[in-house]
């Protein structure tokens, strides 16, 4: 459990036909973290992820900040930006967090960002097919444990439906999630979506009180998630739809979710 500050803002100026650049200042602050599970005065001593990795790197396991500025291009061909029927968006961010911009630790991290969506009728736009793909490193330097690229770690933590947000987390992490969407009745009310969906995170190789963990490469370990939903459209004009999807991972995981808008 922990509580946390966030604000992010980038400023984008468009320099072509959907193309736009921009600078971007972040910062995230974690604290009054209190690791659950950890024990270290029992005589069956129990560490948990964040606190050994926190202690192995250096950093106060109850608080730290992440403070920075990035430089970022976007081409978004996108017709709508709440629920697209057709388009594109891509996005790449470089962000550089500093000691003297306020972080606990100087490191680096880049972000890349994908939307495609294909109509497969002009007809009736909402048949479609909608591809979604994230993928962020840390290029340099250690981030902070709950500030590492992890699965549904989006802005509004939205991939990798079937996971809880943050079960996977690495220095390396790449999501790619599909999702077909189609019209149930013929005046447009109600529709609906299949999708699925891949995550793989990396691992540096720990060794902590005898026992190793093997280091990890990007895709040595891949988690599949799938599921399904259902759209009801409150107002046509803005193609604004009331989502509720279910979806399932491994091992028993799953989740529900419900949102204003689409997905992505």
């Amino acid at each position: 459990s922990y509580n946390y500050w966030r604000f992010h803002f980038t400023a984008l100026k468009e320099t072509a036909d959907h193309l736009y650049f921009g600078i971007g200042y972040h910062f995230d602050y974690h604290y009054k973290i209190k690791d659950e599970l950890l024990d270290l005065e029992s005589p069956d001593t129990v560490l948990t992820s964040h606190f050994a990795y926190s202690f192995l790197n250096e950093y106060d396991p109850t608080n730290y900040i992440s403070s920075g500025a990035s430089v970022n291009i976007l081409y978004d061909s996108r017709d709508h930006t709440m629920n697209p029927y057709k388009g594109s968006f891509l996005q790449a961010s470089y962000r550089v967090n500093a000691e003297w911009l306020g972080s606990s630790q100087n490191y680096q991290q880049l972000y890349l960002e994908t939307r495609l969506y294909k109509a497969f009728s002009q007809k009736m736009p909402r048949h479609l097919l909608s591809f979604w793909a994230i993928g962020s490193f840390i290029t340099s330097g250690e981030a902070p444990y709950l500030d590492l690229p992890s699965n549904s770690s989006d802005m509004r933590n939205r991939i990798g439906r079937g996971y809880v947000a943050g079960r996977f987390r690495g220095k390396d992490w790449v999501t790619a999630e599909t999702e077909y969407r189609f019209p149930i009745t013929k005046n447009g009310l109600l529709g609906g979506v299949v999708f699925a969906s891949a995550t793989s995170t990396s691992r540096e190789e720990l060794v902590l009180e005898n026992v190793t963990y093997e280091k990890l490469k990007l895709f040595d370990a891949i988690r599949p998630a799938a599921g399904f939903g259902a759209r009801l459209m409150l107002k046509r004009a803005g193609r604004m739809n009331l989502a509720a999807d279910i979806a399932f991972g491994q091992n028993g995981s799953k989740g529900f979710y419900f949102a204003v808008g689409e997905t992505f």
